[in-house]
């Protein structure tokens, strides 16, 4: 996040595990905001786990959540 607010240039890079030769990349630029973090990690704990998220209770953690616009999109 850090790194982020200081040059919000990215590449996201994911592998297909069957087959190493294909892939897709993302490069684009990061906004970031707090609104909506908390909702999207109780979301992602409940779809993965099944319960709500409570790893951040009694601490002073903001969730940050980022998403990136792509100016270019790579796949092989």
């Amino acid at each position: 996040e850090r790194n982020w607010r200081r040059d919000p240039r990215t590449s996201v890079l994911i592998h297909d595990p069957s087959d190493p030769d294909r892939f897709v990349e993302v490069r684009g630029t990061v906004s970031m905001t707090t609104d909506g973090g908390p909702e999207l990690i109780n979301r992602l704990s409940l779809t993965y786990y099944g319960e709500p998220f409570t790893g951040d209770d009694g601490t002073d953690n903001v969730r940050v959540v980022a998403r990136v616009t792509p100016t270019r999109v790579v796949v092989r």
